[in-house]
């Protein structure tokens, strides 16, 4: 009856192995930071932008 009840061990998908997630944030982050640089760009021109470039 002790057999049976084994500890249950969670299984790993070996055939689909995802990407570090500190790879995934990081580009998560890139795009997030490119969209915002972006957006303070165009505002900036949109004041006159001294410091833009």
């Amino acid at each position: 009856m002790e057999a049976e009840q084994s500890p249950k061990k969670p299984q790993k998908p070996e055939t689909r192995i995802p990407p570090p997630r500190g790879q995934v944030k990081a580009k998560i982050f890139r795009d997030l930071w490119s969209k915002v640089k972006a957006a303070a760009e165009s505002v900036v021109t949109g004041l006159g932008g001294c410091c833009g470039s």
